[in-house]
């Protein structure tokens, strides 16, 4: 609990300028990842090792390709 509280009030610790010219921050933008293509990326890598593993349980009856 001490070192949390001792953390908290460090993050304010210095207050931000205060510009007289007019300055504004700058509008951060992130560009947005293509989720669809990540979604099927992750369905196919998700079938892929799940054929493997049951390839490796079922033909050939190891342990050593599942782990």
């Amino acid at each position: 609990m001490f070192l949390a509280g001792r953390g908290l009030a460090a993050q304010n610790r210095f207050p931000k300028p205060d510009f007289e010219s007019g300055y504004t921050y700058p509008d951060h933008s992130y560009p947005v990842p293509n989720e669809a293509l990540w979604t099927t990326l992750d369905i196919l890598l998700l079938v892929v090792m799940m054929s493997i593993v049951a390839w490796a349980v079922i033909k050939k009856r190891q342990r050593k390709p599942i782990v």
